[in-house]
């Protein structure tokens, strides 16, 4: 049997095992358990012991300024994470002119990315 085994405490998948189906819970570490089959943890998770597909964030960007985000979403940029205050929107305050590529994650949700403008 090929399965997935997951954080019960987070949903997240980890790893995948093959193994006869009388020792798949024997792959299992303290905290975690399994779904069958091969499950993708960067667009699933794990809802009441079922695979589903991670939500999509309404996060959205314009100039400098992010809104729409989760609350307890977390922004990357430059490869310094940020965590993001839970208000409507944030604006940065960058004064070199261009484009910053950036990430906001927030578990379940996938990863946004997009682009702040600094002119």
């Amino acid at each position: 049997m090929v399965a997935t085994i997951y954080t019960e405490s987070t949903g997240r998948f980890g790893r995948i095992v093959t193994a006869p189906d009388n020792q798949i819970l024997q792959q299992c570490d303290p905290g975690e358990f399994y779904c069958v089959g091969r499950w993708d943890g960067e667009k699933h998770h794990v809802v009441a012991g079922v695979g589903v597909e991670r939500p999509p964030q309404s996060t959205s960007a314009s100039g400098q300024t992010l809104s729409g985000f989760p609350a307890g979403s977390v922004l990357s940029l430059k490869g310094v994470d940020y965590p993001l205050a839970s208000v409507p929107s944030v604006t940065t305050n960058m004064t070199i002119s261009g484009e910053y590529p950036i990430t906001v994650k927030c578990w379940p949700y996938l990863d946004w990315k997009g682009v702040l403008h600094v002119d």
